[in-house]
């Protein structure tokens, strides 16, 4: 089996950028695709990112910009055999409902020590 990370861009996955009917319908969505992830016995982890973080690139230390647009908003870990096995699920993914959202799914490479 291999590992492939997961990386949900753009949408909405944070719940505090909506109404409160919107929200609950987005939870609701949200809580049965992951159950429905949960089943297939393929993903391992992964959890919604904080707004804030920093950037670091030659030496120089700067915070992200909330602006950034499609933002990095979730990541996952799958275990499967291979990307046939797991594009179908990611295709049902609600965050995919925005017209700016993507996910790139991208295999790790086994560790070497």
């Amino acid at each position: 089996m291999r590992e492939f990370l997961i990386l949900l861009y753009g949408g909405t996955i944070h719940s505090d950028d909506l109404e409160a009917m919107e929200k609950h319908e987005h939870l609701v969505k949200w809580g049965t695709y992951l159950g429905k992830v949960n089943q297939t016995g393929f993903h391992l982890k992964g959890s919604p990112l904080n707004k804030i973080g920093k950037v670091i690139s030659a030496g120089k230390i700067a915070g992200l910009s909330a602006e950034r647009s499609p933002r990095l908003n979730a990541y996952m870990i799958f275990r499967a055999d291979d990307f046939e096995t797991i594009l179908p699920i990611l295709k049902d993914c609600p965050l995919l409902e925005s017209a700016d959202a993507r996910i790139e799914v991208l295999e790790t490479q086994p560790n070497i020590a």
